[in-house]
């Protein structure tokens, strides 16, 4: 509970609630919208985006280094559902499929989140997310984490990309297959798939931060948006 006291709702934070808010408004739409093909992962990957902009927003709010490395590793269930979900939306979507309850599929959207949320609760002991030399920096009256990223940060990372990488070959396919009227669309969600991926790239190749942060889930929050 020490890390819900003296947060700090800076410029950072107000964006990230900004965001969080605007997908919470998307998420209801959404939901309550006629039937489309893939809904119910599309809904999910909303639900997922909302609680990993939770996080972020009381990271980015927090000024301890323990209170942010908490809220990271408390958003890595959304961190993995996020690629998950929206993967098999874009393969609903594409090939048009009923909402049916296939067993990878629940092992995926259960499983994979559950397994990386374990190695999260015990990673002050193991640091197979985030290594001991992690630490708090402050620059410019801001202050922000630099992770030691630890070997299965790598491991999930590589799984997660293989779900993106399918999305994105499915999306070309179809591409290709679609009527001329509909490739702007189809385009659309190339970029909106790839923005994440180029972004977490970055920030993880080269350490390309927004005010000191992963991009990531910004790319992923404004993509969504965007498409909804």
């Amino acid at each position: 509970m020490n890390c819900l006291a003296n947060l700090d709702i800076n410029l950072a934070a107000g964006a990230a609630a900004a965001l969080w808010a605007v997908c919470s408004v998307v998420l209801i739409r959404i939901a309550r919208n006629i039937p489309f093909a893939g809904q119910l992962s599309f809904v999910l990957t909303l639900a997922a985006m909302l609680w990993w902009l939770f996080t972020v927003v009381l990271d980015l709010a927090s000024q301890s280094e323990t209170c942010k490395v908490g809220w990271s590793l408390a958003a890595w269930p959304g961190i993995v559902l996020v690629p998950i979900a929206w993967t098999f939306f874009v393969f609903d979507y594409t090939m048009n499929t009923c909402r049916i309850r296939r067993p990878f599929r629940l092992l995926a959207y259960i499983g994979l989140p559950s397994l990386v949320s374990a190695i999260a609760l015990t990673n002050r002991w193991t640091h197979l997310l985030y290594g001991p030399d992690t630490r708090l920096v402050t620059e410019a009256g801001n202050s922000f984490v630099i992770f030691d990223h630890g070997p299965l940060f790598y491991a999930v990372a590589a799984t997660l990309y293989i779900f993106l990488v399918a999305a994105l070959g499915l999306l070309a396919f179809a591409f290709l297959k679609a009527k001329k009227v509909i490739r702007p669309f189809m385009g659309a969600l190339i970029i909106i798939t790839a923005a994440p991926v180029v972004a977490n790239l970055a920030y993880i190749g080269w350490g390309v931060t927004i005010f000191g942060f992963d991009p990531t889930p910004f790319t992923f929050a404004v993509s969504l948006i965007a498409l909804s």
